[in-house]
């Protein structure tokens, strides 16, 4: 591919991704990066940057590829949801919750924009709004475990132990659930 299409970003990104499923990250991340010298307005290849580095460990130049990739495509809900897990990994709770919020007008209605969001409000205090996200993400996927982990440690923080002990129960039962199907 390089040697028929040296100057195609196309044929550099399939060779990326070629790479990356044969497991070989640093070939994978220097094509990605031949890419962005063809094109630097693809976003997708700041994307798999960032994904590339936050396997690596490096949340920080994980971080940095995805805000680029965001600078391109602002709407984009994955790398959104990728700069604010992240961001939570770093204890930024507050900027997590802001970059979920950014660009985007409207509340998306996947789970995982919820749960986030659930989690940057549960480590800002705010456990009234956190229980609130997590409720709507459970609705949107009632199997997610860690969102019922989520209810349960807000509903506690709130002081109904109640509503966190059924929520407990249901948490419990879908990581036994995890665990039977996985052996």
């Amino acid at each position: 591919l390089r040697e028929a299409y040296p100057v195609s970003d196309e044929a550099w990104a399939s060779l990326a991704a070629l790479h990356k499923d044969q497991g070989r990250a640093t070939a994978a991340a220097k094509c990605w990066e031949q890419v962005l010298l063809l094109n630097p307005r693809r976003a997708d290849a700041y994307h798999e940057l960032g994904g590339l580095a936050r396997e690596q460990g490096q949340v920080e130049q994980a971080i940095a590829y995805w805000r680029k990739g965001l600078q391109l495509a602002p709407q984009s809900l994955d790398l959104r949801i990728r700069v604010a897990q992240a961001l939570l990994v770093q204890g930024t709770p507050q900027e997590a919750v802001t970059q979920l919020r950014q660009g985007l007008g409207a509340e998306p209605k996947v789970g995982p924009w919820y749960y986030l969001m659930g989690e940057g409000h549960l480590k800002l205090h705010d456990y009234d709004r956190a229980k609130s996200y997590y409720e709507r993400a459970i609705a949107l996927d009632p199997k997610d475990a860690s969102s019922y982990y989520g209810l349960f440690t807000a509903c506690l923080r709130l002081g109904k132990e109640d509503d966190a002990k059924k929520h407990a129960a249901v948490f419990r039962t879908l990581k036994d659930e995890e665990r039977n199907r996985a052996s």
